[in-house]
């Protein structure tokens, strides 16, 4: 429940209920069947609020942790988006070229 609650509150786009709640839920069930998802959302979170920095750091966290992960695709397309409003642009491009590379047949290439 508390996994749902997050969710709905990041869809609601309250974003820093939401992690609240996404960190309730790892405190609660750090071995949950939601903890790779919720590490990903918490990314997902911070980037919504504007929270470039701390975005940034959870989805390294995230792909790091999870390097085989059901997000890790969408999760270095983020980075990326959070390096733009960095204007870090040379490793915007490095890092779209690389992601280009490594996932050819993603749908956000469409």
């Amino acid at each position: 429940m508390r996994y749902l609650l997050g969710n709905a509150k990041f869809m609601a786009g309250k974003h820093d209920e939401a992690t609240a709640e996404y960190k309730k839920y790892l405190t609660e069930f750090p071995k949950g069947q939601s903890v790779e998802d919720v590490n990903y959302r918490l990314g997902l979170t911070a980037l919504f609020s504007g929270k470039y920095q701390e975005a940034m750091n959870q989805l390294q966290a995230y792909s790091k942790k999870y390097p085989q992960g059901q997000y890790v695709s969408d999760s270095k397309y983020r980075l990326a988006v959070c390096k733009y409003a960095a204007s870090l642009y040379d490793e915007v491009i490095t890092d779209c070229k690389a992601w280009e590379r490594d996932f050819p047949k993603n749908q956000q290439l469409r």
